[in-house]
């Protein structure tokens, strides 16, 4: 492979940690003067947690020892059709009634853009790894870089909007309004097309090239100064390990207090380069972590960061280093099972990377197909949603291994 033909996807913004509150409700001066202006209105929102509180395991209440706070974790049948974009909302039960997000722009972007023509959905499910939280230009062929800041800008009002809906959930008449949105973590990333199914391949040489001299150098001038290497575990109930947990070893180093970066196989064909801030370093750099204060900073740190990584050189290097005929092997065959029995390139990537089958129509060949369905299990994730896992079988009595 060659380095003009890896494609780097712009910048992005991907998973944002979020704090929404409303303004303190004061009820006391400084001078220890009581205020009853707000008083009332405090004590009735603090009577109806109250009632929460008596019931913590029937509506989800649990307790911050670390902040030393109650909160309640707020179940996403409450609100993921609206916002599947949004995960990991806690509401906290006390004064300012902060309620905490995890705001996906990545998939924000691909619910915008999904009933448009120029989405490529058959091609974003064919390289699915894991997550869907990736795009690039053969997702979206028509690649609108106003589109996206201005879907950045929607950012306050929606989580503000949100804020609110969910508040009214537990307090119907809660009248006061969201309007502090705070930044705890942000993640910056790029992802890098290295060709059908080779992602898997590209990585492995790329650790390859992190370990060498030319590796640990380039480390040090991003002024790397530690580094874990970790495999991503998505687990059902039963325990078993999905997403290609052997094939993904995540790449993460430490460069100050509050700033890494990682490198990860994204998909089949893509490898992806993020870089998250977290607040710790947020609050070094800015006097105020508002969102809309910090947003365009940030961005800016991001931008350097990846411009002095030159991420595609060392990636390409690293290919072109240790490159083989492997790749080219692999690709034919690959391309020769697309033009003929499109399913079953599908099932060997996904056998081959121990990923699951999740695409309905290659489910449905494999079920169809009595030489096939012996060798998947049928299993549900947590959200209800049917896949199926290659799985050894057992006939007259022995275990058959791949």
């Amino acid at each position: 492979m060659k380095i003009n033909e890896i494609i780097e996807r712009p910048l992005l913004m991907d998973r944002i940690q979020l704090s929404c509150s409303i303004p303190y409700i004061i009820t006391v001066d400084r001078d220890k003067k009581e205020i009853t202006e707000n008083k009332d209105e405090l004590s009735y929102y603090q009577s109806v947690f109250y009632e929460y509180l008596k019931n913590k395991k029937e509506f989800g209440v649990y307790y911050d020892r670390a902040k030393k706070q109650y909160y309640i974790e707020v179940p996403e049948s409450d609100y993921k059709k609206d916002f599947p974009y949004i995960s990991h909302v806690r509401l906290r039960l006390d004064n300012p009634y902060t309620i905490t997000i995890e705001f996906n722009f990545i998939r924000f972007l691909k619910y915008t853009i999904e009933p448009n023509s120029a989405y490529n959905k058959d091609y974003d499910l064919s390289i699915r790894v894991a997550d869907d939280n990736y795009i690039d230009d053969k997702i979206w062929s028509n690649w609108d870089s106003y589109l996206i800041k201005n879907l950045a800008l929607q950012i306050p009002d929606i989580c503000k909007c949100f804020s609110e809906k969910i508040i009214k959930l537990y307090i119907e008449d809660f009248s006061r309004k969201y309007n502090v949105l705070t930044v705890k973590q942000i993640e910056f990333n790029k992802d890098y097309n290295v060709g059908h199914h080779n992602s898997a391949d590209v990585l492995n040489e790329l650790m390859k090239f992190i370990i060498s001299s030319s590796g640990v150098d380039w480390i040090n001038y991003l002024s790397g100064y530690a580094i874990s290497v970790y495999k991503a575990r998505k687990k059902d109930n039963t325990a078993r390990q999905f997403y290609g947990d052997h094939f993904n070893p995540t790449l993460k180093f430490f460069v100050a207090k509050g700033f890494y970066f990682k490198i990860y196989r994204k998909t089949t064909d893509h490898i992806r380069f993020e870089l998250t801030i977290q607040k710790e370093f947020i609050k070094k750099k800015f006097k105020k972590h508002g969102f809309e204060s910090v947003n365009d900073g940030l961005r800016k740190i991001a931008r350097d960061f990846f411009k002095k990584s030159d991420f595609v050189n060392k990636l390409g290097d690293s290919i072109d280093n240790s490159y083989s005929d492997h790749f080219s092997i692999v690709d034919n065959v690959y391309n020769f099972l697309d033009k003929t029995y499109p399913e079953l390139s599908y099932i060997t990537d996904c056998v081959s990377h121990l990923n699951p089958i999740q695409d309905l129509e290659v489910m449905h060949f494999i079920q169809s197909n009595k030489r096939l369905r012996p060798y998947f299990e049928r299993l549900y994730l947590n959200n209800g949603k049917k896949i199926l896992v290659y799985s050894p079988i057992k006939k007259d009595g022995m275990i058959i291994l791949d």
